[in-house]
């Protein structure tokens, strides 16, 4: 399970999961990708700033174990 706060978001996500994951990347709705994270460990929680990205909807997609888990950010 995902959990992404705030959402919507101000800038700033805090992404935990209960399954640890090593990739994480978001799109645009035009399948885009705007960011791109590959760890050499597996994490269960990340902070990210999305304060370079203009206000939108994206996609948050997260590569773990349990495979790919999507997103939706508004």
């Amino acid at each position: 399970v995902i959990s992404v706060l705030p959402n919507p978001n101000s800038g700033g996500l805090r992404i935990q999961s209960s399954t640890p994951f090593q990739q994480l990347k978001i799109y645009d709705l035009q399948g885009r990708l705007l960011i791109s994270r590959l760890h050499t460990e597996s994490i269960t929680e990340l902070r990210l700033d999305l304060s370079g990205i203009a206000t939108g909807v994206y996609q948050l997609q997260v590569d773990n174990s349990a495979g790919q888990q999507i997103v939706v950010l508004d």
